[in-house]
């Protein structure tokens, strides 16, 4: 018999974030939900993922009541449960309405286990409630809430003060209900004080990603047919790197010919207040802003080299590893990363180190790889063999189910 597990996080589809006007979507928790939900399926176990569709700041709407939908996204099961459609109130009732979901589902039908994205009050309640129903407990750690990050200095990456001190609060709270724990990086265990006596199992999934290239993309790149097409994505912000890509172009731009051998794609939005990142305006540098998940994927699969700068003194460096590093691997990219994270264990043979973070490193590995293309082909080859052998569906499938039997 499969085992149904429930997946519940802030997943919220394109057209779930129109309908309710939610301010914005989580695309890094989209991405990542998605990604586990297909590995569990992979291993045999069923996935249902349960999401609550609503935020502090959901718009208001002409119908105030939002009726529960239930989609298939990719092939996995997707509930959206009932929210109100106003501000504040709406974000208010979201415990009521999953608690008296989840009551319905325990005491009819009941799941082998529970999942859950990261912490939230809500979540907390929700995982306090599956306890009582003898509900086994995954709690999927994507950020590590401390009190130095709560209260530490200004930063792009820090939240505002109250929404990270109800995260810190409610991951204390959740975690003891919790028989497995399911993180992004082997740092995240000595963060979390995760030990053998704690008696807990930790499941490290760094990357978790549909592998379909079959060919290292920068094989096919030949300079006099076309430019080398370079991929940044993400928070347009210092923290993330996006000013040594602008440092870089701004060298490149002094060698028009050299310049003229690029196209820049960049994926993503600015903070208002950052007026130092205007956008350069040179013609092959293209600026998308927020995409859709169909046309980042075309854009993905078109580029030659991925970047992933985030910068290693930054908030969370101890912590963090970029997802997208992963994804560029998959893809065939090669990848250009800082040392952040896990991607240590990258370097030097399935990715390239930005060792100094400077844009005049970046500068000058650009016009090598432009210049020398082949030099670099077992590098990205070696990254999407990697990919296929530690981060495809059915490797992480077979971890998760594991975890899941055990739990």
């Amino acid at each position: 018999m499969t085992r149904e597990v429930l997946y519940l996080g802030p997943f919220n589809p394109e057209e779930i974030v129109r309908r309710r006007k939610l301010p914005a979507r989580n695309p890094a928790a989209y991405n990542r939900m998605i990604r586990l939900a297909k590995a569990l399926t992979r291993g045999g176990a069923e996935a249902h993922i349960v999401s609550t569709g609503v935020s502090l700041r959901i718009g208001l709407f002409k119908q105030i009541l939002h009726r529960q939908q239930n989609l298939v996204v990719d092939g996995i099961r997707v509930s959206v449960l009932p929210a109100l459609g106003v501000p504040v109130v709406g974000f208010l009732a979201e415990p009521l309405f999953l608690l008296a979901w989840l009551f319905a589902r325990f005491a009819f039908h009941r799941s082998s286990a529970m999942l859950v994205y990261n912490a939230t009050v809500t979540s907390a309640l929700a995982v306090m409630l599956a306890s009582l129903f003898r509900i086994p407990v995954i709690y999927e750690v994507e950020d590590v809430p401390t009190w130095a990050v709560t209260t530490g200095a200004r930063s792009a990456e820090k939240p505002r003060l109250f929404q990270n001190l109800s995260w810190l609060i409610a991951a204390r709270v959740q975690r003891p209900f919790c028989s497995r724990v399911l993180v992004p990086s082997r740092r995240f265990l000595d963060a979390l004080n995760l030990k053998e006596a704690d008696g807990r199992l930790a499941v490290v999934v760094s990357g978790c990603m549909d592998v379909e290239a079959s060919a290292a993309r920068i094989e096919s790149y030949v300079s006099d047919r076309r430019p080398l097409k370079v991929l940044f994505a993400g928070k347009l912000e210092a923290e993330h790197g996006y000013d040594l890509l602008l440092g870089a172009i701004d060298e490149l731009r002094r060698e028009d010919e050299l310049l003229s051998r690029f196209e820049f794609h960049v994926c993503g939005l600015p903070r208002k207040e950052d007026k130092q990142f205007e956008q350069p305006k040179f013609p092959n540098v293209f600026f998308h802003g927020f995409v859709t998940d169909s046309r980042y994927k075309n854009l993905l699969g078109d580029c030659d080299i991925g970047l992933a700068l985030q910068k290693s003194a930054g908030l969370f460096q101890q912590t963090r590893t970029p997802s997208k590093a992963y994804e560029f691997l998959a893809s065939g990219k090669l990848l250009i990363a800082t040392n952040v994270g896990d991607l240590g264990d990258l370097f030097p043979h399935s990715a390239i180190c930005l060792d100094l973070e400077t844009s005049s490193q970046l500068a000058e590995l650009l016009r090598h790889i432009s210049r020398s293309p082949v030099d670099f082909v077992p590098v990205a080859q070696h990254g999407l063999d990697l990919a296929k052998k530690q981060f495809s569906f059915q490797t992480v499938g077979q971890a998760l189910a594991a975890m899941v039997n055990l739990a």
